[in-house]
């Protein structure tokens, strides 16, 4: 396994392609059993985050291990967070409280000084959520300026959202 290059500059939003997980009973039983899965392919779990249908966020390689790639998509391995929601959403939309679980992810990360880019760049899979992500709160990108939403965020999170 190989360690992330930090900052990191991109934060890639995935999903599964799987069944969703909706408890805490459920979804460890998926990604052990996803890890083990993956790892017939790759050397360990693939992704970084994993996001469930009921917002919780479990960790897979972390902050500090690059996620596995095909080889299409290993020129950005080493620069980019992969964070996988739970579940088949190629043809069914996210909720946008789990769009934005995603984005505090993002928003909580970028408080650790030194592990994302000043200007992380978001990306989807999925085109038509990149706006979304980007745009949830109105005309500015909630992720962009994180100090602007201190005082709403320690009310609603006062810790990070990850174990």
């Amino acid at each position: 396994m190989k360690p992330m290059h930090k900052p990191i500059q991109i934060a890639m939003f995935l999903h599964t392609k799987t069944e969703e997980c909706n408890s805490r009973e459920e979804c460890v039983r998926f990604l052990q059993e996803r890890q083990k899965l993956d790892m017939e392919e790759f050397d360990d779990i693939q992704f970084n985050f994993y996001i469930s249908s009921d917002g919780a966020v479990y960790e897979g390689r972390g902050w500090d291990i690059e996620a596995d790639k095909n080889s299409e998509d290993y020129e950005t391995a080493n620069r980019s967070v992969d964070i996988a929601y739970i579940g088949d959403f190629e043809n069914k939309d996210l909720s946008q409280d789990l769009i934005q679980v995603g984005c505090d992810l993002i928003f909580w990360a970028k408080k650790i000084p030194g592990l994302l880019h000043e200007h992380i760049n978001i990306t989807t899979f999925w085109e038509d959520h990149i706006h979304i992500l980007r745009d949830k709160q109105g005309n500015y990108n909630p992720l962009d300026d994180p100090a602007t939403r201190d005082e709403e965020y320690k009310q609603d999170f006062p810790e990070p959202p990850w174990d």
